[in-house]
């Protein structure tokens, strides 16, 4: 058995021992660890495919043969998928299904040129693509083959793309140990695609494909499963169901929606927070909405504690007050005081985690602008 064969199984073992951790407990059935046990399904499959082309009991056993290759353009969407469920605000839409119309396509496209097809058709298309593999020429030209993974490696580039964004903004609602497992798991996507990607130029520039890519490719998908088995065993509670802070809550996504835009109504045309000593239960008379509900209103639909709801509205204030000509002579401490805070410190601190800059750099820079 060669050392590929040998590299594919053990991935395969992995693998399934992951799989079967996601699956064995009920506290684990959330849909990021759903989305996860598709991508190591694909995964599977893709190894699957690798051995058995490899080790050519493809041609002894086609029907079992080239069943991954439509996973691969499950990834993109499933690593996307994976970061955007991991908030908690997160529902499930029904849209999200087009994400996967070109697996669907791809599938069809199989069933076209080769599985609905019989035994000694499988055998006859397996030994053509044993031929395009082996030789340079074939493998360059085949336009299929090339414009595949064009498609593919550009449609993980996007997915990769929206997953950061997702992760950079919304990285503060994430725990630790689940913001650091996203993480490694973008990282570990972005060098599959770095090796996918050289793989093509390495095709274009020589007209070949050396084996060393095949076995490389393998390696990292086998160490990925490894590691995913290894992450999973030393910190369960990045699988664990984590709890719904307002599941009893009567309060129904539009309901919230509604208090939101008539808590903004009353920020904006009363400007409570401008009292440094305003607390949520003071806020909730003001506005007339049950104290309990307004702090979900704010939790959930604006994905922000209480603390920092009144402080996008203290720093928006302060910046209109810092380029205002009629406030030049107020001083940085001065502005605090007039939006809400009650130290320099805490204005300080607040205005550059929203803004990246300080107050008096912010005054500065205006000024420049205004020259």
């Amino acid at each position: 058995m060669s050392a590929l064969a040998i590299i594919n199984i053990i991935g395969l073992s992995q693998g399934l021992f992951l799989c079967f951790f996601l699956v064995s407990s009920r506290k684990r059935h959330t849909w990021s660890n759903l989305f996860l046990l598709l991508i190591l399904m694909g995964f599977l499959c893709n190894l699957w495919d690798y051995l058995w082309i490899n080790t050519r009991y493809a041609l002894q056993y086609p029907h079992t043969a080239l069943l991954g290759f439509p996973f691969r353009v499950t990834y993109g969407p499933l690593v996307w998928l994976i970061t955007l469920s991991s908030l908690p605000s997160f529902r499930f839409k029904r849209r999200y299904l087009w994400h996967f119309a070109f697996f669907g396509l791809y599938i069809l496209y199989g069933l076209y040129v080769y599985h609905s097809h019989s035994y000694q058709y499988k055998v006859s298309y397996l030994r053509a693509l044993y031929t395009t593999l082996e030789t340079p020429s074939a493998l360059y030209l085949n336009a299929q083959i090339i414009g595949f993974n064009l498609i593919l490696l550009g449609q993980f580039v996007f997915y990769l793309m929206l997953s950061y964004n997702i992760l950079q903004k919304q990285k503060k609602y994430l725990a630790k140990p689940r913001k650091q497992w996203l993480t490694h798991i973008l990282i570990a996507a972005i060098l599959l695609w770095a090796i996918g990607f050289s793989k093509l130029l390495v095709v274009f520039s020589i007209h070949f494909l050396a084996p060393e890519f095949v076995y490389i490719s393998c390696i990292l998908l086998a160490i990925y499963l490894y590691a995913l088995t290894f992450m999973s065993m030393q910190n369960p509670a990045i699988f664990s169901t984590p709890a719904i802070k307002y599941k009893d809550s009567p309060l129904k996504p539009s309901q919230t929606s509604t208090l939101v835009d008539q808590l903004t109504h009353y920020m904006q045309e009363h400007k409570p927070f401008t009292d440094a000593n305003l607390t949520l239960k003071t806020l909730a008379r003001k506005v007339d909405i049950p104290e309990r509900q307004l702090s979900q209103a704010i939790n959930t639909e604006l994905q922000q504690n209480f603390y920092e709801f009144l402080n996008h509205y203290r720093i928006k204030a302060a910046q209109q007050m810092l380029v205002d000509p009629s406030c030049k002579g107020f001083t940085v401490l001065a502005i605090a005081y007039e939006v809400g805070f009650n130290s320099k410190s805490s204005f300080n601190t607040a205005f550059k985690k929203i803004t990246g800059v300080t107050p008096s750099q912010f005054r500065k820079q205006s000024v420049i602008e205004d020259q």
